[in-house]
């Protein structure tokens, strides 16, 4: 009774306003009541969960009882008499149910129709639907409005006011009806559309799925299903390629085998880019398993081949190669020159994964030779690329830039805008490697440019992270962390695990030279998580060397070997050597601050040898550093010196600045300990003058407290 008084009481001050009324009701949504004697009816008028809490209800509520006169005027006060019958509904449905009742037939057929078209539609729609006449449809609908069903908004546009209405109101209609009304709806809708039917074809879907008419489901879900993966849609690609999957199961569909192969391949892709790996590798068995069935060996080799890049992905590398040779066996057999192409290429991809720069080159060469033979230029860009990448890798930058040039020209003369950004983004990671950060920037400026034209969410996430390092490098570590956060933003958007935990890699590194160390421990734990939930075992090694340098500088050692060991593991099994030239330079800085320059130089002894072999400049430098440290913790002050002086060299050539700073740092340390305290100052201002550009106030305190070692 409470309940109801409490309405009354709305009643009576909002007679005269409407808008007032639906205000108030509105606040009051979340009112709760048992049932009261006086009441008849199967439950409370308030019952939230049957109502949700909706002002729809409460609003219908309220005229029930006006329209019944349970309330009555006594004396200027509103009260309700507990005496008279009133039948209040139970619930939204009840409500609903109720009003229904009112209409005429022909109303309640309208409403239906309206309620499967969805939330909103035109007046021309839904005369082309029921081909009625206008005069006979604006009746019913001004039947329907009368009833507050619908909405009407924008002179012929008209709404349900609640999801919940149209919701009840479909829920109700016999299954036979509802599928014709899905199968009328879906034809009218494609007839009607015929000249733009790209635009509507999740709506096609929709209504076709819930007709019954399989084949048209399949038809239009692939389209929709690609339109969605074009668009970085990936859940709604995902959901389209299920559905038509779904009906391809049980219908005797033109090409159904091909077109499961295809839409099990197409899914796969796409729940890779957000890190599904399990179901990745779930669907390509079964597109393989469905193209050996029906012995079509194209699509079993190009599933092979997916499912070759999923293992180089996870760093499987012995099952990236089988996968790659089953392939490449089909693709002999069918006298297939481009297929056999790309598996020398995938296999090449391979070898370049695990530092074996050689043999990827070669391969790539035997790829490259194929595709000149048959004039496959797309194919020959490709690779053209990946050996500018080796020669990168390996230090011979003239080489890179020639073969990355090469590959542009022909990106260009095929039209393929987003392969030229490609070949931009990587002339620039040359540019940096060489330390010319600027030059970088501008063909990382351009690529963005160009890609932001195109639409490419993905590419976009991509350059800004470039943009970001090359930032980094110059010392903007301000425009590096935007960067980096809009990348990571974009990823976050389209579902991209892999890049987002890059992002999360180069954020922390951000928060790690700016001596924020609490907040570098958590993205790199964050980035660490996902590649081990998506099974990128390089990644995920990176993000546990990462995390065992935090540990290190804070003196946490144990802490720090135990990830350093962890790392070391993943990278052994795998096989990356640059990771294991790294990983044994952290053992080398962590058994030096443990006091044991011993162990310091066996484990340098081993990223020497790496470095050899790699010829890598950032590792050359890192390994002068750690020598020139070990050197002056045995107090071997020139070669100390010459060791500093040499890493120096290599840093300022590759511009990168936060190792340079260390290195004055360590240097300024090492004359203070040699009683040279005039070299000992200028290696300190040189080392201040770094981090002080770059807001590394850690760093900055570090060579305070030199100083004062060097004072006293």
């Amino acid at each position: 009774r409470s309940v109801i008084m409490a309405l009354a009481s709305i009643i009576m001050r909002a007679r005269s306003s409407s808008h007032l009324l639906s205000r108030r009701c509105a606040e009051i949504k979340c009112l709760r009541a048992s049932t009261q004697p006086g009441v008849t009816g199967c439950a409370a008028p308030g019952n939230y969960r049957e109502t949700g809490g909706n002002p729809f209800f409460i609003e219908e509520l309220i005229k029930s009882l006006e329209e019944n006169e349970a309330f009555t005027w006594n004396k200027g006060e509103l009260s309700f008499d507990e005496n008279r019958k009133t039948v209040i509904p139970h619930s939204i449905k009840g409500v609903v149910d109720r009003k229904l009742g009112m209409m005429s037939h022909q109303a309640r057929e309208l409403l239906e129709y309206a309620a499967v078209i969805g939330r909103e539609f035109t007046f021309a729609f839904l005369r082309d639907l029921t081909v009625m006449n206008e005069g006979q449809l604006f009746d019913l609908l001004d039947e329907i409005l009368g009833m507050r069903f619908l909405k009407e908004y924008d002179g012929e546009r008209f709404c349900f006011p609640e999801d919940v209405i149209r919701e009840t109101i479909y829920q109700k209609i016999n299954k036979v009806r509802l599928s014709r009304y899905h199968r009328t709806i879906g034809e009218k809708l494609r007839s009607i559309n015929k000249d733009s039917i790209d635009e509507i074809v999740d709506e096609l879907s929709y209504h076709f799925y819930l007709s019954g008419n399989k084949a048209e489901t399949v038809k239009y879900s692939i389209q929709a299903a690609d339109r969605a993966r074009d668009s970085y849609a990936n859940q709604d690609a995902i959901r389209y390629y299920s559905r038509a999957l779904e009906c391809l199961k049980d219908a005797a569909i033109e090409d159904g085998d091909l077109k499961e192969i295809e839409c099990l391949k197409k899914r796969a892709d796409v729940l890779k880019s957000i890190g599904d790996t399990e179901r990745v590798i779930g669907d390509l068995e079964k597109a393989i398993k469905k193209a050996r069935e029906t012995g079509n060996g194209i699509k079993e080799a190009e599933c092979l081949l997916a499912f070759s890049e999923v293992c180089q992905n996870r760093a499987q590398y012995i099952e990236t190669e089988q996968k790659a040779e089953k392939a490449l066996e089909i693709y002999r057999e069918l006298n297939d020159r481009k297929g056999e192409a790309s598996c020398f290429t995938q296999i090449g991809c391979s070898h370049w994964s695990r530092s074996e720069y050689s043999q990827a080159l070669e391969f790539f060469q035997k790829s490259l030779k194929i595709q000149g033979g048959i004039r496959y230029r797309k194919g020959e860009a490709v690779n053209f690329n990946s050996i500018g990448i080796v020669y990168g890798e390996i230090g011979e930058y003239s080489k890179a830039l020639d073969y990355f040039n090469r590959s542009s020209e022909i990106k260009e003369e095929t039209g393929d805008r987003l392969g030229v950004a490609a070949s931009l983004n990587n002339i620039g990671i040359v540019y940096d490697h060489i330390g010319d950060h600027s030059e970088a920037l501008d063909f990382y400026q351009q690529a963005l440019e160009m890609i932001e034209e195109i639409g490419d969410l993905r590419g976009e996430a991509i350059t800004l992270n470039n943009i970001g390092i090359g930032s980094l490098c110059l010392g903007d570590e301000s425009r590096a962390l935007r960067s980096f956060e809009r990348s990571l933003k974009i990823v976050e958007g389209i579902g991209d695990r892999r890049i987002e935990a890059a992002c999360l890699i180069n954020i922390g590194i951000i928060y790690d030279h700016l001596g924020e160390l609490s907040r570098a421990m958590e993205t790199y734990r964050c980035s660490e998580q996902i590649q081990k939930e998506i099974g990128d075992r390089e990644g995920e090694a990176a993000s546990l060397l990462s995390i065992g340098d935090i540990f290190t500088q804070q003196g946490e050692y144990s802490d720090g070997e135990e990830y350093y060991d962890r790392a070391h593991s993943i990278a052994r099994e795998i096989k990356s050597k640059m990771l294991l030239a790294f990983i044994n330079l952290g053992y080398t800085i962590l058994r030096l601050e443990r006091g044991d320059p011993a162990g310091a130089e066996e484990s340098l002894k081993q990223s020497i040898s790496l470095k050899d072999e790699l010829a890598s400049k950032d590792i050359d430098a890192h390994v002068h550093l750690a020598s020139g440290r070990i050197s002056s913790k045995l107090k071997k002050w020139e070669e100390a010196e010459s060791s500093f002086r040499e890493s120096i060299t290599v840093f300022e050539n590759i511009g990168n600045s936060f190792n340079l700073g260390q290195v004055y740092y360590h240097l300024g340390l090492m004359f203070n300990e040699s009683a040279e305290q005039d070299k000992a100052h200028k290696s300190f201002d040189e080392a201040q003058e770094i981090f002080g550009k770059l807001g590394s106030h850690r760093w900055i305190e570090k060579i305070k407290a030199g100083r004062e070692t060097q004072n006293t």
